[in-house]
């Protein structure tokens, strides 16, 4: 085994340490000698709390910039722009994943950095400066769709909210250890199935709550479960979002327990309005579930044709696309969904992809 001191060294700069951003150090450090930051901005969230966070990033660098090979970040926001900079300085190439709010913009709903008068500049100074901005779906570079904000078109993507961007933007989507999620039964109840932390109605029309709702109305034979609404939240959504009797509202399961959760369920859905790559998706498919996904993201590339993709927000079309899925709850399409992940979003293939990127940085 080689050493961490034979290893070249990367600078690891992160908000929040999410099962994706976990995945991708355990990824790195197989060949990386990673010493990593974790930006901690959630829990400091003030502007004197920001200001300690930046002191201490700014330590941490001059610290460890002269004996570093390469600074990778995951998001394009405040937190990069130290890394960035520094980077540039000391000769050390810089690699930021964009991976959603850094490219998408939903103002109505208060997502993405665009309509922030001091954040939009930081993330266009770090995307412009860094040396490569891996990204984990061809929609985070410029896309068009209408299900956000039906009928009118919507136009997101990196692209459009810095039109001049010279810098290299490789696609490498996420990737999934197939290993690490059982397929499950082959017969299963018609039971329908949806994963999101909601702790606000923001997050709850975000992720199509409320269109989740609305179909389960629509359906009162089936039943409908809602995992990961924080417990602070369940009350105050169960009394004023009319809950109806053949839904379940759970709070939040670490991700080791979600297995057993999606191999309960017949169907998946994520009615998202806004969704970049769509990770309880995938996971949900290589557990047996037939998945339906609103139109937006990196979601419908995920199903292909293994499920059902909604055009549109409308409760009735929902409950339609539901229901289709629920005709084909049966092994063969269980087999077809997790087939679908494992052929073309493995772990091993982010891997290569993702080392040849920051080798390519390195040469």
């Amino acid at each position: 085994m080689i050493s961490n001191s034979d290893r070249p060294r990367l600078l690891f700069s992160y908000l929040s340490p999410t099962s994706f951003v976990k995945d991708d150090r355990a990824l790195l450090e197989k060949y990386y000698d990673v010493r990593a930051f974790h930006f901690d901005a959630e829990n400091n969230a003030s502007a004197r709390g920001l200001a300690r966070l930046w002191g201490r990033q700014l330590q941490w660098l001059l610290r460890e910039l002269p004996k570093a090979d390469l600074v990778y970040g995951w998001f394009a926001d405040h937190h990069a722009v130290l890394p960035v900079t520094l980077g540039r300085w000391f000769g050390v190439p810089t690699a930021i994943v964009l991976g959603g709010m850094d490219c998408n913009w939903l103002p109505e709903y208060d997502y993405g950095v665009w309509d922030s008068r001091w954040r939009a500049p930081l993330v266009r100074w770090a995307v412009q400066q860094a040396d490569v901005l891996p990204t984990v779906s061809q929609t985070l570079i410029e896309a068009e769709e209408r299900y956000s904000n039906w009928p009118a078109l919507r136009r997101n993507g990196i692209r459009v909210h810095v039109p001049d961007l010279q810098t290299p933007h490789p696609v490498v989507p996420l990737g999934f250890r197939a290993a690490d999620w059982s397929l499950g039964p082959a017969q299963r109840k018609d039971a329908i199935t949806t994963v999101a932390l909601i702790d606000s109605w923001r997050t709850f029309r975000i992720k199509g709550l409320d269109l989740f709702l609305a179909a389960a109305r629509r359906m009162p034979e089936v039943t409908f479960r809602i995992v990961g609404v924080a417990p602070d939240f369940a009350d105050t959504l169960r009394e004023e979002a009319t809950v109806p009797e053949n839904t379940t509202v759970l709070p939040p399961r670490p991700r080791e327990a979600l297995s057993s959760v999606y191999q309960e369920s017949a169907v998946y859905a994520q009615l998202s309005r806004v969704e970049a790559f769509g990770l309880v998706v995938g996971e949900a498919m290589l557990s047996g579930c037939i998945p339906v996904v609103s139109g937006v993201g990196q979601p419908p590339e995920l199903v292909g044709k293994t499920g059902e993709i909604v055009p549109r927000p409308d409760p009735g079309e929902i409950a339609e696309a539901l229901r289709r899925a629920l005709r084909r709850n049966e092994a063969s399409a269980r087999r077809a969904a997790r087939r679908r992940i494992e052929t073309h979003f493995s772990m091993d293939q982010r891997e290569e992809h993702l080392l040849e990127v920051l080798a390519d940085l390195r040469r």
